[in-house]
């Protein structure tokens, strides 16, 4: 499968930024920080001192299983936001046990 092929389970959809599978691994977690940064470096050279996290105002992630090294790569990622106005982190099975993929 080429990568351009594979879904991402963390997602950025207009200004929310939300998951479409209740169970992240490090890998979504990991694809979806570099996604970010990816697009932080394009629109930085396209718009000077672009950011691309700016634009979010919202983060619906509350009920997911998520290891607590993912919440610590995840939370600086979305915290670069200027313009989030609500972050939903409620509810997580937080665990130290890496997820294991079925």
């Amino acid at each position: 499968m080429n990568r351009s092929d594979t879904t991402h389970n963390i997602i950025l959809h207009n200004t929310v930024i939300c998951s479409s599978n209740p169970v992240l691994n490090k890998d979504d977690i990991a694809d979806f920080v570099s996604i970010m940064n990816n697009r932080k470096e394009i629109e930085k050279e396209q718009n000077g001192n672009a950011n691309n996290l700016n634009s979010v105002k919202d983060t619906q992630l509350n009920s997911l299983n998520i290891s607590n090294w993912g919440l610590s790569i995840l939370i600086p990622c979305i915290l670069r936001s200027r313009s989030l106005v609500r972050i939903n982190l409620s509810n997580n099975n937080l665990t130290n046990v890496r997820i294991r993929e079925k």
